[in-house]
């Protein structure tokens, strides 16, 4: 493997080193004053097409034309790149002080290969065109994600904001959209992996120096950015069963000041529910304890309106209940398993919390499931997304206590069995009714997600064929329209259907 041109400092620090054209030493030392020794540098074969030329600075300096980079530069391609012809036939690569020369015609030509311009790095106060295009892909789409339960859209509206005054918000919005645009256009390992990288380190590092400050000076700009990482984390399949900023929102809301502020309302609220949404995701796939201090919640202001988006966030809480009490912190076996009379107390509170639900929470068309029509999904079409992804968590909640009436069984014998049987059904239909909620009001981008969580917990009862079928077709969906990695709980639950069905065949 060829070395990479890095710098001692960056070694040491275990950061990517960035070196820009025409730079004497690299981003990271450039920022911090520090002295930069850089290892030998590589001169890289030139391109064979004249029509690219070099840039004229006309006798001044990059930095005399704006090309200077701001307090969060845009990213630079790997320094050290090998060979390729297709990225020849775009750019020339050369090392030392000479600029990279890049044509209007070679930049609209690489786009699909590396999504931003070295050449026009931002400067402070503006976008350069690629994080322009970056900052609105979040804006319009991927903010709608996490404001599913925010009538406010405190993320598409406040942080969107604040973003432009804190860099380590807006290399977090970059980073995510960077990850989301490769998923959706691009195969990994190509440029756009590093440029998402490049955002996320930047993030990092800020929020590492944030989180170095004394804890008074925590704020709700900090909650989301730790919360924004958490997002990158979640979409990135390498990096997804880390959770490490999961556990680092989890210990910031520990902290007194981040509590006062949450129970304010406003952004450090959102993050909260927001946080919470997605430390349940991370219980159910992976089969463990909610790590999460859910007394913080109790204080909340959703617990104090009458609104829409509060009663949302209430069963979101009492979902995280169910699931705390689902996988208890020790052992079944050690007899830490929680007590009868509070799976009936939480059962009783989903029921109650469906019989209350605004109008506002039923569907306005509706549709039974047709098997002799091959529709085995609800058609549930519904006022908001809100509404929508509430229904599906009580409905994921009503699948969760009968997993746990399913495993721990009052009766023996025939009517054991029996009792598991009509389980079983029941939380195949809720499946079901999870996945015709989203198919069936495909606006709503975060409901695509809960289904697939639930569908890796007991997708594996689903024993009808058509069923079957049409959980994969909806599998394959959740790909196209979110990037969500949907491939490897196709083949698991493709695996668990074939062993069942192996058993059934062998009684017969």
């Amino acid at each position: 493997m060829k070395p990479k041109r890095s710098c001692e400092s960056c070694r040491k620090r275990h950061r990517k080193c960035i070196i820009r054209p025409g730079a004497t030493r690299c981003s990271g030392c450039d920022e911090t004053d520090k002295e930069c020794t850089l290892s030998p540098s590589f001169q890289f074969r030139p391109s064979k097409f004249s029509d690219i030329t070099r840039v004229d600075w006309g006798g001044k300096s990059p930095e005399e034309h704006g090309a200077s980079p701001g307090p969060g530069p845009g990213p630079d391609p790997d320094p050290d790149p090998d060979p390729d012809p297709e990225t020849q036939s775009q750019t020339s690569l050369t090392s030392g002080r000479e600029s990279v020369p890049l044509t209007d015609a070679a930049v609209e030509a690489r786009d699909s290969i590396a999504p931003w311009s070295p050449a026009s790095a931002r400067t402070s106060g503006e976008l350069t065109q690629r994080e322009a295009f970056l900052y609105r892909m979040w804006v319009q789409k991927i903010a709608l994600i996490s404001d599913a339960l925010d009538d406010e859209r405190h993320f598409a509206v406040t942080v969107s904001r604040l973003a432009l005054e804190h860099d380590v918000l807006l290399n977090g919005i970059l980073g995510l959209a960077s990850r989301f645009d490769r998923l959706a256009n691009g195969p990994s390992g190509t440029s756009a992996d590093i440029e998402s990288a490049f955002y996320h380190g930047r993030c990092m590092e800020l929020l590492i120096g944030l989180l170095n400050k004394p804890a008074e000076t925590y704020d709700a700009t900090l909650l989301a950015a730790v919360v924004l990482s958490r997002l990158y984390e979640e979409n990135d399949t390498e990096t997804d069963s880390l959770t490490y900023h999961l556990n680092g929102t989890s210990t910031l809301l520990g902290q007194e000041v981040i509590t006062r502020l949450a129970t304010k309302g406003g952004l450090a609220e959102a993050a909260c529910w927001v946080h919470l949404r997605q430390a349940i995701y991370i219980a159910i796939v992976h089969r463990q304890h909610l790590n999460i201090p859910l007394r913080v919640y109790e204080n909340l202001t959703a617990f104090r309106k009458a609104d829409d988006t509060s009663y949302a966030n209430r069963v979101v809480y009492l979902l995280a209940r169910i699931v705390l009490h689902y996988f208890p912190q020790q052992p079944i076996n050690v007899g830490s398993s929680p007590p009868d009379d509070d799976w009936k107390i939480l059962q009783e509170e989903l029921d109650m919390w469906f019989t209350l639900k605004p109008v506002s929470f039923n569907p306005i068309y509706y549709e039974p499931p047709d098997a002799n029509g091959g529709e085995p999904f609800p058609r549930m079409w519904m006022a908001s997304t809100l509404a929508t992804v509430a229904l599906q968590h009580y409905y994921s909640g009503q699948i969760i206590v009968n997993l746990h009436q399913s495993n721990n069984p009052l009766s023996t014998g025939f009517e054991a069995t029996k009792a598991i049987r009509t389980n079983e059904k029941f939380i195949a239909s809720s499946l079901c009714v999870l996945m015709g909620l989203a198919l069936s009001n495909e606006q709503a981008l975060n409901a695509w997600y809960l289904p697939c969580h639930m569908l890796q917990l007991c997708g594996y009862v689903l024993r009808n064929r058509m069923e079957r079928e049409h959980t994969i077709q909806y599998l394959e969906t959740v790909k196209k329209q979110i990037q969500w990695k949907t491939a490897p709980l196709i083949a698991v639950l493709t695996r668990q259907w074939a062993e069942l069905d192996g058993y059934e065949i062998e009684e017969r």
